[in-house]
């Protein structure tokens, strides 16, 4: 499989109202480019969470329909401040790979737009998120060679 094909198994799932599976879908194609940008020897929890830290801006432009971006978020979580993408790493693609579904502290908001709720022991994602995931792997340089004009930028 390829990261074209996990973004469109992402966009299947997601029409189909299977939003973990569409996250998961989107989260391996995001570890999968974060490699190409990152290879060996770099950890992969490392490659990850820099890509999206580097990548927030588009992530969130694309999530909000081009109204506003953000560069960094950090949140409360479970007691401790942490940047986004290592909860995005460690509380959700880990626990969706390894045990198969997201753990209670993590939900979707089927919300338009972007949105991230978090407190210290809830965080709420909304589609728009699943959506900015996708359009950062599509639009990123190392994947230039992958996808062309009839990428659809209204889903995942």
């Amino acid at each position: 499989m390829s990261i074209q094909q996990r973004l469109e198994d992402a966009q299947f799932l997601y029409e189909n109202g299977r939003r973990e599976g569409a996250l998961l879908s989107v989260l391996i194609a995001v570890a999968a480019t974060a490699r190409r940008r990152y290879p060996r020897p770099i950890k992969d929890q490392d490659a990850f969470q820099r890509f999206v830290g580097e990548e927030m801006q588009t992530i969130t432009r694309a999530a909000t329909g081009g109204t506003g971006s953000v560069r960094n978020i950090n949140v409360n979580y479970l007691g401790r401040m942490l940047p986004l993408q290592k909860v995005l790493y460690k509380y959700v693609r880990c626990e969706l790979a390894h045990e198969a579904g997201l753990p209670e502290s993590v939900e979707f908001d089927p919300a338009p737009g972007f949105r991230i709720s978090v407190s210290e022991d809830k965080v709420v994602l909304s589609d728009g998120f699943i959506v900015g995931l996708s359009q950062a792997v599509i639009h990123a340089r190392e994947n230039s060679d992958l996808f062309g004009a009839e990428v659809s930028p209204d889903g995942p």
